[in-house]
């Protein structure tokens, strides 16, 4: 669904500011701890020389030769066969979110939501930035654990997953949320099946988001439907999927992906109007990636209008790579 909402982005034909590029002096790395990483103004946007510094350690392993001994982590078979590469970068990512960590595992969060909380979910931040970025995964998750904290989501969404995980058919309706899926309409299919080789699937019937409705909806001072509604129902929706994604990658062995069909049949411009853009796809957009990484495996794109076809070639410079390289359109 990610992929889903950038292609709603193409066809607005406005450009997504990507994340900030960070840069950080290899000797600020060298010390012991996360506090004095993170307690620095580190995180700056690379200009002129600092750009081509760091075009040449972009991706590489960072020296945290100052943390001391790393952790063990308990997904050694999920990640890629590189020479250990990924594995040992996962391993100094829990060294430097230690502070972070250590109030989790205190307060029992990772056995109450270990599809959270797990070094499977870690690794999904890894693999966010293509080549691996060490500092700037960890910082990704960092974000992540603040925006759990401030949308209540373990003790509010999580919570409620976990009563409607009894029926699949009720997982994806969160209760109370029932009308966001009316002008969005989403179809999941074989979830469960990804242990005997079937990857989950989801089928968003794009052409069919009444996105003008939503946003006369959330405009409106008298309705029940705002824009904190409409991302609460994304965070559901999310959640219930990395929860089915991590079942499925212990069933499998391996690193269990969401497969994506976007329906573009009766797509039109109208759907696109700039408030819906600014202030609804936005921070869509920026919910989803910001936080649920690595969620899907492919994105098969059918029945694209032409229109899809012209803004594809304006903006296909500006997607990264890894989501290029996932997205097929199909007849």
């Amino acid at each position: 669904m990610l992929c889903a909402t950038t292609l709603l982005a193409i066809v607005a034909l406005r450009r997504i500011t990507p994340a900030a590029c960070f840069s950080i002096d290899e000797r600020d790395i060298t010390s012991a701890g996360v506090e004095i990483i993170f307690s620095r103004n580190l995180w700056r946007p690379i200009t002129g020389q600092r750009q081509r510094r760091e075009d040449k350690l972009h991706g590489d392993l960072l020296p945290l030769d100052g943390l001391g001994e790393l952790p063990q982590v308990d997904c050694a078979w999920a990640c890629a066969a590189d020479g250990g590469d990924e594995l040992l970068g996962l391993r100094q990512m829990k060294k430097l979110l230690e502070s972070d960590l250590k109030p989790i595992y205190e307060s029992n969060l990772d056995v109450d939501f270990p599809d959270v909380y797990s070094d499977l979910r870690l690794l999904r931040f890894l693999r966010k930035d293509k080549p691996r970025n060490i500092l700037s995964s960890v910082y990704r998750y960092k974000s992540f654990l603040q925006f759990r904290k401030e949308s209540n989501v373990d003790e509010g969404i999580r919570k409620r997953l976990e009563i409607d995980s009894r029926n699949d058919t009720k997982m994806f309706k969160p209760r109370g949320l029932d009308q966001v899926s009316t002008y969005f309409p989403i179809y999941f299919d074989r979830l469960n099946e990804f242990g005997n080789g079937t990857m989950p699937t989801v089928t968003l019937n794009i052409g069919l988001f009444d996105t003008k409705r939503l946003s006369s909806l959330i405009q409106s001072s008298d309705s029940s439907v705002s824009l904190q509604t409409f991302l609460e129902y994304w965070t559901f929706v999310y959640e219930a999927i990395h929860l089915q994604l991590y079942h499925a990658s212990l069933a499998a062995g391996e690193m269990a992906f969401l497969d994506e069909i976007c329906d573009l049949s009766g797509l039109s411009l109208w759907q696109f109007g700039p408030y819906f853009v600014k202030n609804i796809l936005k921070p869509w957009l920026d919910l989803t990636q910001s936080n649920y990484p690595e969620t899907t495996r492919k994105i098969i794109v059918k029945n694209a209008p032409s229109i899809v076809g012209f803004a594809w070639n304006l903006v296909t410079p500006l997607l990264s790579e890894g989501t290029v390289n996932k997205i097929t359109f199909v007849k």
